[in-house]
């Protein structure tokens, strides 16, 4: 027999489905859209994320071209250094070009 129990008009047992609301849903159908949902939510943050990273590239080179006929005071050295930093934090987060996007990717999916 197998191991259930009854919670709020619902039997939940190990089977392959689950009983929500006096009906059986599969389990498989579940789990599917909670990895879909879970997908969307990523990819969400991995498009925000290259938008971040992105905005990054977009300021230095500002920063660059203004800083080195504006201020003086700050040397092309630092600049330059300061450029480089800013560009590996925004190379760090950048889906893109860490080839993260790819780990929400399953070409199973693909097939159905």
């Amino acid at each position: 027999m197998k191991n259930r129990a009854h919670a709020a008009g619902c039997w939940i047992s190990s089977s392959s489905s689950i009983c929500v609301g006096g009906s059986r849903i599969p389990r498989r159908p579940i789990k599917a859209s909670i990895i879909k949902i879970l997908r969307c939510e990523c990819e969400r943050h991995e498009a925000s994320s290259l938008q971040q990273a992105i905005d990054i590239r977009v300021y230095v080179e500002a920063v660059k071209s203004t800083a080195a006929r504006e201020i003086p005071s700050i040397s092309l050295e630092e600049i330059e250094r300061w450029a480089k930093w800013a560009l590996e934090q925004a190379d760090r987060i950048d889906p893109v070009r860490s080839a993260r996007f790819m780990d929400v990717f399953d070409e199973s999916d693909d097939a159905k």
